[in-house]
Parts: structure tokens; sequence; C-alpha cells
């Protein structure tokens, strides 16, 4: 088909069966051919045709928006709307979005009864489909407690989780609130913890909440508690005492003595740090950097070396906090696990003035490319905010062993001979010297003006 010109844009091939060559022109930049090419859309039928024909209803040109209008209302049944309708909400927000979003609703009922429209398009595969056809049909008061009840089983959105939640809070039955309590979302266990009435939400449910795997509502829960002067903090002792709780228990009790506990639950965290679970290791560390600050150092540096990640970043960040010394960092940078090396720098590099530089050059050698990555990051972020304020005296091995390690760096000269002019390292990494070329080797343009400027001057 010719790229030029009205008939070879409104050929005979407009109208071949498929609809791509009239959906493809109705992009033109032509008002006029794209109102033609609407008008041929709207003879046919199919996903399409009615998605060109909902994008061409967001159209700044009236008569193209009309037409395409005309074609959406000839194509439109129960079975296509998904198709239109997740073309006009995505432009919902455009200039003529709220009005083609208008028509279109007036148009799906007239294709049929509204409880018949919104629970086809509930079923939607589109998210922003079923979104509307949920505030669609709450609008109109369409939901049931028994739509609502299989949105919260089966929903996978987040925000359509949440707003089944609470509509089916103003619904819902007494039986209702152990399945909501209990179910997957946390979003619906939180809207639940927060508006079940305390008539309905016994004690030792409630309690059994504050050990939620979700941190937002163990804190919600706790908020209840509170209220109904429930001792939470000897409820966790409890738990952790019996010893048969699951992992997600467990931690999450240790979680909470850390903000609810004291001094004398130093022997819970004690035996939580040694948990063959690393998720209640890493509770344990919170827990005993926030009731017993004293004894936390000494129990937590054998945990640089955890054979668990998330273990060994936990106890580094905590150590760093408690301003244990870069001393202490050695073992983690000579073991064999990254994440202990990288516990190591988090530790040294917290000590700031010249432990963070050695730190950041130590970590920058080494041979894990994500640590190294991070360390030369580390240096030129001091070069570049920190370096002229580091007034930190340093010491002469330090000194040393930063010489070392600058040596040892791959990066650009410029950047070594900064760190070293800082550090007061002697002599500066050397670096290529630019010399100026000899008399015979001068461009030939250079004695050329030379010569026409002496003729001038004779002049």
């Amino acid at each position: 088909m010719p790229g030029s010109g009205v008939r070879g844009w409104l050929g005979p091939a407009l109208k071949e069966t498929s609809w791509f060559v009239a959906a493809v022109t109705a992009f033109h930049v032509d008002g006029r051919i794209r109102q033609r090419s609407v008008r041929v859309l709207g003879l046919g039928s199919g996903p399409l045709v009615t998605a060109a024909l909902a994008v061409r209803a967001l159209d700044h040109v009236p008569e193209v928006r009309d037409a395409a209008l005309d074609g959406l209302r000839n194509v439109m049944d129960v079975e296509v709307a998904p198709d239109a309708l997740k073309v006009i909400l995505a432009g919902r927000h455009r200039h003529f979005g709220p009005a083609a979003l208008t028509a279109v609703t007036t148009m799906l009922l007239e294709c049929g009864s509204p409880s018949a429209v919104a629970g086809h398009l509930m079923t939607s595969s589109d998210r922003d489909v079923r979104r509307w056809a949920f505030e669609f049909a709450h609008g109109r008061d369409l939901l049931t407690r028994e739509n609502l009840l299989t949105a919260v089983a089966s929903e996978k959105d987040q925000l359509l989780l949440a707003w089944c939640a609470e509509w089916l809070m103003d619904v819902a039955r007494p039986e209702d609130f152990a399945e909501l309590l209990t179910a997957r979302s946390v979003n619906v266990r939180l809207t639940a913890i927060t508006k079940v009435p305390d008539a309905d939400l016994p004690d030792d449910a409630l309690l059994a909440l504050t050990a939620d795997r979700a941190p937002r509502l163990r804190e919600a829960a706790r908020w209840r508690a509170r209220r109904r002067n429930l001792d939470v903090a000897a409820w966790y002792r409890g738990e952790l005492s019996a010893g048969d709780g699951s992992v997600i228990m467990r931690a999450a009790c240790l979680d909470g003595l850390a903000s609810l506990g004291g001094v004398d639950d130093l022997g819970l965290f004690l035996e939580g740090i040694s948990d063959p679970a690393p998720r209640v290791r890493a509770a344990a560390v919170g827990g005993l950097a926030a009731t017993s600050p004293d004894e936390a150092p000494a129990a937590l540096l054998p945990l640089l070396l955890d054979p668990s990640p998330r273990v060994a970043s936990r106890a580094a960040r905590v150590l760093s906090r408690a301003g244990v010394g870069a001393d202490h960092s050695r073992e983690a940078w000579a073991s064999r696990q990254a994440w202990s090396r990288r516990a190591g720098w988090r530790l040294m590099r917290g000590c700031g003035g010249w432990d963070r530089v050695e730190a950041d050059l130590r970590a920058a050698a080494d041979g894990d490319p994500h640590l190294a990555g991070e360390g030369s990051e580390g240096i030129r972020s001091w070069l570049a905010s920190a370096a002229a304020t580091t007034w930190q005296p340093l010491a002469g091995d330090q000194r040393d062993r930063i010489g070392v390690l600058l040596s040892g760096w791959s990066s650009p000269d410029q950047e070594r001979r900064a760190v070293a002019f800082h550090a007061g390292i002697r002599p500066l990494p050397s670096t290529p010297r630019l010399t100026a070329p000899e008399p015979n080797d001068r461009p030939p343009s250079v004695g050329k003006a030379r010569r026409w400027f002496s003729i001038l001057r004779r002049r």
C-alpha cells in the first residue's frame, strides 16, 4: 500500500477481513483519514477492532471520537467489553478519558443488567478491569457477602484485596472473622485485626496474632492487647520456653521481646542465636542488641562468620552501631564466605575515618565482584564528599596498609593519586608525564604561521 496520498491510505486494502490495515490507518496523522478508517472499523468485530476503536475514542478530534464511539456501540457486548475497557482505563487520565469512560459505561448498561456486566468483568484477567468492575458493583450495592469472601480467598491484586476486606467487614458475620484473621493476604488480616469487634476476638486468638509472620500485623495485635491489659511479653516467654513452636513463631516471639522485654530475657536471646534456623538467629541478634547492649558485642562477634548471610549482615550492623572497633573484623576478612567478608567490611567501614578508607580499599580488591564494586564506589564517594574533612590522625601502620592496598587497586591513576595525597603517602603513584615536542617535531602549520607573522611585521 502506498505510504502517501489519500488514495493510498484509503484504498481497497482498507476493508480487508483481518481489519489490521484499518487499525493501522486509524493512527494516521491526518484526522480525516483517521475518521474514515474508524468508520471502516465500525463494520468489523473482534478484539483488534474493539481495542482500535477504544484508542480513537480518546482522540483529540471530535469527529474521530464520535465515529469511534459509534463504532464501539455497534460492536459492544459483554464478551468484548474487557478489550475496550482496558484501553479506556489506561487513558482515563487524558483530557477526553473521563467522557470516554462514561460513554463506554453507558454502552455496557445497554448490553445487560448491571449485575451481569459486573459479574463478567470481575473475572477478567486484566487487573484494571477487575478493579473497575468491583468499584462499579460496590457503588450499586451489587456485591454480596459470598462475592467478597470469594475475592478475599482468590484475588491476587493487593489493592483490590484491601478494598474487598474493607467492604466485607461491613457485611461479615461472626463466623467469617476467623477466616479473615487467617487469610493469606496480610492486608486482609490487618483490616480484620483493626475492625473485628472485641466481643468476637478472644484473648487467646489475639495473643496468637501477636506472633503473626507480618511485622505490621504483630504491632497492631500488640496494640489491641495492651488495651486489654494483656501481658504479651509473658506470653512470648511462655511460647519460647515451651520449645515446640514453629520457626515463624520463635522468630516472632524474639522480635516481640526485643521491644517489650528486658535484661531478664538475656538467656532467651542467647539460646536464640544458637538456633538452627537463620530466621530465629537474626531475630535474636536484634533482641540482644536492644535489651542487653553491654553483653551484645561478645556474643555477636562469632556471628560474623555465620553460615547465613542474613545473620552475618545483621550482626555486623548491630556491632557497628555498638561502636565495636575495626580490629574485630579481621576474622571476617579472612573468611572464605563472601558474606562474612561483606560483614567485616560493614563493621570496619562503620568505624568511619581512615578505617572507612581501608575497608573500602580492601573490599575493592576482593574476589567477590559485588563487594569489589561497592568498595570502589565507596572510595569514590569518600573522595567526593569526605576526603577533605577527614582530620583523624593516620597511624603509620595503617598508612602502610593503605599504601599496599592502593597499589593493588585497579582504578584510574588520578583516583589513586588523590587517595594517596589525602593519606600523606609518599611517593605518590606514578603517572605518565606529557613531554613537549621537540623543535624539529613541531607541526608545519606552526612554522608557517610564524613566517607570515614576521612578514607582516616587516611591512
